[in-house]
């Protein structure tokens, strides 16, 4: 029930990646930081929120960026992994998928627990491993409007939820990118 200031990241190792929430002032740490940087994370701690485990940082713990210290030397840029459809067998993420649209996307506005307006995309992606239906929330709504069936693109940062149906399903989070694959000279 109290204000306060929140940046939100998504950091990685060879582990995984989660998201990171870097409270109050913290926040202006997190405007310096561009991708790539080394983070050395002291006293932070996890919470999960809607199945999600989340790694948060207030006023109790410390963010160094690019520390000059010898674990960080081996470390670099992780690229993030293009998981095949098929794989994906349980709930979690972030992960990023490739595909085709199935499905033209539909548009839709609803209202959230919360009362907000929001619009919500719902489309079918599909590799040559499978099928999966997926939810874009807000801006990337917007940005998917105008995409057609055998459009390709790529969703990175997503999570894999389990729709009102029972089947798992794609959707968004506020860390999430929509974007055409790469081409075959930018790989």
């Amino acid at each position: 029930g109290e204000m306060g200031r929140v940046a939100t990241l998504l950091v990685g190792d060879e582990t995984g990646s989660i998201r990171l929430n870097l409270w109050e002032d913290k926040v202006e740490t997190a405007k310096r930081i561009q991708v790539g940087d080394i983070l050395l994370i002291q006293g932070a701690y996890t919470r999960e929120r809607f199945g999600e485990l989340n790694l948060n940082l207030g006023q109790t713990g410390s963010l160094t960026l690019n520390p000059n210290i010898a674990e960080a030397e081996g470390l670099r840029l992780l690229e993030g992994r293009i998981t095949p459809i098929k794989e994906l067998k349980a709930e979690g993420g972030p992960i990023t998928v490739e595909g085709t649209i199935a499905t033209t996307p539909t548009i839709r506005e609803i209202v959230t627990a919360r009362g907000q307006r929001v619009k919500v995309a719902s489309l079918d992606l599909e590799d040559e491993t499978g099928k999966i239906r997926v939810s874009l929330w807000r801006n990337l709504a917007d940005q998917v409007e105008n995409l057609k069936a055998e459009d390709k693109i790529r969703i990175e940062n997503a999570y894999v939820k389990r729709g009102l149906s029972g089947q798992l399903e794609l959707t968004s989070s506020i860390l999430t990118k929509v974007k055409p694959p790469p081409s075959k000279s930018e790989e």
